[in-house]
């Protein structure tokens, strides 16, 4: 079970990241990007990601590097006598 100081302060800092979030909205919404119109997407131009030749290699080699990164994380073996978390 969660303490009740724990608790409590877990609930303030909710309420104060959502009042945060509350107050920075209207400064956000007012945002502009500059020098790229908002209408260009990689789906009106796709030929400018794929024909180079080079960044293709590196997004293909960055979705294998991550995917055998989160198999090896799921299948590895756990530890014997090892806690992960030490329980207060």
């Amino acid at each position: 079970m969660i303490e009740e100081g724990k608790l409590l302060n877990k609930v303030v800092a909710g309420i104060i990241l959502l009042l945060t979030i509350f107050a920075s909205a209207s400064a956000i919404y007012y945002l502009k990007f500059v020098g790229m119109s908002v209408d260009w997407t990689f789906t009106s131009a796709p030929a400018f990601l794929w024909t180079y030749r080079l960044i293709d290699v590196l997004v293909q080699a960055l979705i294998v590097f991550a995917t055998v990164a989160a198999v090896y994380a799921l299948l590895r073996e756990e530890k014997v006598g090892f806690v992960e978390e030490a329980e207060e």
